[in-house]
């Protein structure tokens, strides 16, 4: 699941509920100007 915390782009496993951010200074998502899925999620 994506979502936004505090204005930082936040992701968050919907199985184990483990957590990934990235620092401002890296960009958002819509910031980069090549942006890829790297991974999908699917809930059983």
């Amino acid at each position: 699941m994506l979502f936004f915390e505090n204005d930082i782009e936040q992701v968050e496993c919907v199985a184990c509920k483990h957590r990934f951010s990235e620092p401002k200074s890296q960009g958002g998502g819509s910031e980069r100007e090549f942006d890829q899925v790297i991974g999908v999620f699917k809930p059983e």
